[in-house]
């Protein structure tokens, strides 16, 4: 199974926690789709990243291949399907190839919550780590002045 992180689970140590087993597969984009906030975490004290449909935007994340056990763990993680559930997604990879995925997405959305530093800092960092694109990364710089 394929997934796409795009929230603190683009922070390598997390995911590897959560799923041991996992396999890098590279970076990938969700066209049509916009990083938000909606969902408050008392574990990181604000809110929390969800994809949200919006056709003139795209999400830049990590692809990852996942056991049935790495899938199962997640699923707790994530509190699905209570908290977030699993979508079905098509992430475009670095080799412009049309890749079927699952991400998560947040069951029920407030509007916008401004995240802590820290839990933005680790989405940062990956981007900065990675190379997202710089367009995406003045997004990420802006997220806690836009709303």
């Amino acid at each position: 199974m394929k997934y796409f992180a795009y929230g603190s689970n683009l922070n390598e140590n997390q995911l590897q926690h959560r799923c041991p087993n996992s396999q890098y597969l590279g970076k990938a984009h969700l066209d049509g789709y916009r990083l938000t906030f909606d969902l408050y975490s008392s574990n990181w004290g604000g809110g929390v990243a969800d994809v949200v449909e919006d056709k003139n935007s795209k999400v830049w994340g990590l692809l990852y291949e996942l056991t049935d056990e790495d899938l199962k763990s997640l699923d707790g993680y994530e509190g699905h399907p209570n908290f977030y559930k699993r979508r079905a997604v098509n992430v475009i990879d670095m080799k412009g190839k049309n890749v079927e995925a699952i991400t998560y997405e947040v069951v029920n959305k407030k509007s916008f919550i401004p995240p802590a530093d820290e839990y933005l800092d680790l989405i940062k960092k990956a981007a900065e780590k990675y190379n997202f694109p710089e367009d995406y990364k003045q997004f990420l710089d802006s997220i806690n002045f836009a709303f």
